[in-house]
């Protein structure tokens, strides 16, 4: 049994997009990474920019509030069992993790720009 497991997460993971630890930014001791890769600070400065206006863009707010809105339907209205109301919180919940993972990016002092030597 254990064995088809195995064959059957491998084919999973080669067959389809899956996402790995390799492909996720994290930020440890004031550093930002991508798997094992340490990112250059332009791209760490370009990354909390990106966050400051995602989060301020009426935009985004619009979407999100749509998300939120058809989860809350989905789990409120629309749910004819269990499994419809689990799914309406699991709506919620990405859109909390989307919302607290750019909230806390922008939040990130940006390394400062050091001067190329001439």
């Amino acid at each position: 049994m254990q064995f088809f497991k195995r064959i059957k997460n491998w084919l999973t993971k080669e067959l389809f997009n899956t996402i790995t630890e390799d492909d996720v930014l994290f930020y440890s001791k004031g550093k930002f990474y991508v798997g094992e890769l340490e990112l250059p600070p332009q791209d760490v400065r370009t990354i909390v920019a990106e966050a400051i206006a995602l989060k301020d863009m009426y935009l985004m707010k619009l979407l999100l509030n749509s998300l939120k809105h058809t989860a809350n339907e989905r789990v409120f209205k629309k749910s004819k069992n269990w499994e419809d109301v689990t799914f309406g919180k699991a709506m919620l919940y990405c859109v909390d993790i989307l919302e607290k993972k750019i909230d806390n990016l922008s939040k990130v002092e940006p390394p400062p720009f050091k001067a190329e030597p001439k």
